[in-house]
């Protein structure tokens, strides 16, 4: 496996190592060596990129910074799903499973949102890294707020737009309106 190039990305709780690799020298040997043969070639080779790449870009461990490491491949060869149990043997083997965040990620020109979930190892990364505030971001509120309001007039039966109009005016959020009709 060969580096092509590496960037580095650092904001406030976050290091993050780029690293794009080529494999395609590996994958053209390929059909002179069984399967199993390959794919231990393929273990050790990223067992070997794992440990340099670590070594090389190690963050303190008392470090604020989350330790991310991007494994971007020019092409994969093999399906994503297979890097992603290679690599989970490797950083078994290396003894790191916890220690980073580690992902594959191909150079492609895909739908990249398709693309992202089906990448377990990197949505694993996204959903562990989310704040109170991103679960909520997407979230309809006055589409929630209109439903409920229309529902509590529905089990209330007040159906006219009048009747409506004038229970709105009277309270200024849901719950006076919820505790209204629960007393009546």
């Amino acid at each position: 496996m060969n580096i092509i190039n590496e960037n580095f990305i650092s904001t406030e709780s976050v290091h993050l190592c780029i690293v794009t690799i080529d494999c395609s020298k590996l994958f053209e040997n390929q059909n002179n060596v069984n399967t199993k043969t390959f794919q231990e070639t393929l273990l050790s080779e990223l067992i070997e990129l794992v440990i340099y790449l670590i070594s090389k870009n190690v963050v303190p461990k008392q470090s604020k910074y989350k330790q991310l490491i991007s494994l971007n491949f020019k092409k994969l060869f093999i399906p994503l799903s297979l890097w992603n149990d290679i690599l989970s043997i490797a950083l078994e083997r290396v003894n790191l499973s916890n220690a980073y965040d580690i992902f594959i990620t191909e150079s492609t020109t895909q739908n990249k949102e398709k693309y992202i979930s089906k990448n377990s190892r990197l949505m694993n990364f996204i959903n562990s890294n989310k704040t109170e505030a991103d679960l909520f971001k997407d979230i309809d509120y006055e589409n929630i707020l209109k439903l409920s309001l229309l529902e509590a007039f529905k089990e209330n039966n007040i159906t006219e737009d009048d009747e409506m109009n004038q229970i709105l005016e009277e309270f200024h959020n849901l719950e006076e309106i919820i505790l209204f009709q629960q007393e009546n």
